[in-house]
């Protein structure tokens, strides 16, 4: 017999200071032996066809019990043997004690199925019966010639009323129905829903977006209000021709139609980009839907330019013929060449060389001159000659007196100097 203080030092050599075992290594053969004894009996039991219903419940949950597994567990395996041996259900068992075979109710139910052979929805055979062929084609393959259901397409046209060589009335006949409307807006030229036809148009042929750019007070809105103006039926719709000079107590400006905001009313100028349309004639003639973007001219509003020259077919540079080349004017010009638009020179206020400055037509002539190379000289240095020059022979440089009221080219000029002969 040893004593308690020498068992004690025997014990705590076989541990370490942190409760780990670190004594000789222990016999456990005949433990796992044992086990596996047990393990194979237990399988040959559950193949023969009794399972755990054959032994006894107090047997199998004392068994289940020494193993770690509770009685629910016990209970749960007796169970289930007894209604496998009760459908007549066949097992095979290999000998790593997986299942080699199984068939029974539930065969359908376990089988594995890979991801790709899964079948979500039902076939086309499935839903319309045998008897029915079914094609599946993409909707790009599908050779259409005509829409399955076309769209209504109403021609429409506008008819002028001509009394004693002047426009009275314009009034917009529908093709589909053959009924006249007469417009709403008796002052106006041509209808709304003309306009409105004319921006419909499948094509753009018949519309455009042009951006009117330039530095600040360049005469840019005054020239909308020029524009708008030629579209009344009357040519005083405005008040008396020329009479824009006494609208603001002799400083000019008429109605400024673009110029929305209560700021720009007060101030003077432009904040920000607003667009018009406009149905305007050309030389032959020809109408069409013209949508103008009146851009402000101040430096710190120059994105609203650069916006309005984003969406438009073209830019219209606005220079006024006294200050010429102005800070904002670089600007614009730089932006509208990057975005590659074409381009077309606007001289406004020329009236202020004949009433302001009272040049001789020899001086004015030199003056506009001086002006549009400078211009030449600017656009080509932008774009590196890529772009053709302003030259009035061409048809792309304007002059124009938004205070006044008119507006020309050397064509234009020549035409109305025809008629006068």
């Amino acid at each position: 017999h040893s004593s308690p203080a020498v068992a004690r030092t025997m014990s705590e050599e076989l541990y370490d200071e942190f409760g780990n075992y670190i004594g000789p290594e222990l016999d456990s053969s005949s433990e796992d032996e044992s086990s596996d004894e047990e393990s194979e009996q237990q399988q040959q039991e559950g193949g023969s066809g009794g399972g755990f219903g054959d032994a006894e419940p107090d047997e199998d949950v004392s068994d289940l019990e020494e193993d770690g597994v509770g009685a629910a567990g016990a209970a749960g395996a007796g169970a289930a043997g007894a209604a496998g041996a009760g459908a007549g259900s066949m097992m095979m068992v290999e000998h790593d004690g997986r299942p080699a075979e199984f068939s029974g109710p539930g065969a359908a139910a376990s089988a594995i199925v890979l991801h790709e052979d899964k079948e979500h929805y039902p076939s086309a055979g499935e839903v319309y019966g045998p008897g029915v062929t079914a094609a599946v084609l993409d909707e790009d393959a599908m050779d259409l010639d005509v829409p399955i259901v076309e769209p209504l397409r109403t021609k429409t046209f506008s008819l002028v009323e001509e009394r004693d060589g002047g426009i009275v009335a314009a009034t917009v006949l529908d093709g589909a129905d053959g009924g006249a409307g007469a417009d709403g807006n008796a002052d106006q030229i041509v209808s709304e829903q003309y306009v409105t036809a004319l921006l419909g148009n499948d094509t753009t042929l018949t519309r455009r977006g042009v951006a009117l750019v330039g530095h600040l007070h360049a005469g840019k809105t005054t020239f909308v209000d020029l524009l708008l103006e030629q579209t009344k039926v009357k040519t005083d719709a405005f008040g008396e021709r020329a009479s824009m000079e006494s609208q603001s107590g002799g400083g000019g400006g008429g109605p400024r139609i673009t110029d929305t905001l209560v700021a720009e009313q007060s101030r003077g100028l432009s904040i920000k980009a607003t667009p018009i349309t406009l149905c305007l004639p050309d030389t032959r003639g020809k109408s069409y839907a013209v949508t103008v973007v009146d851009c402000p001219g101040h430096p710190n509003f120059h994105d609203e330019s650069a916006a309005a020259l984003r969406c438009a077919d073209g830019a219209v540079l606005a220079v006024d013929a006294v200050d010429g080349i102005m800070m904002s004017t670089e600007m614009v010009v730089a932006q509208a060449i990057a975005e590659g638009l074409p381009l077309t020179l606007l001289l406004t206020k020329v009236d202020r060389l004949l009433v302001e400055l009272k040049l001789p037509p020899d001086d004015a002539y030199y003056k506009l001159r001086r002006i549009i190379g400078e211009v030449n000289a600017l656009v080509r240095q932008k774009s590196r000659g890529r772009y053709p020059s302003f030259d009035p022979a061409a048809g792309n440089v304007a002059f124009a007196s938004g205070t006044h009221g008119w507006c020309f080219t050397l064509e234009s000029f020549a035409s109305q100097y025809l008629d006068h002969l």
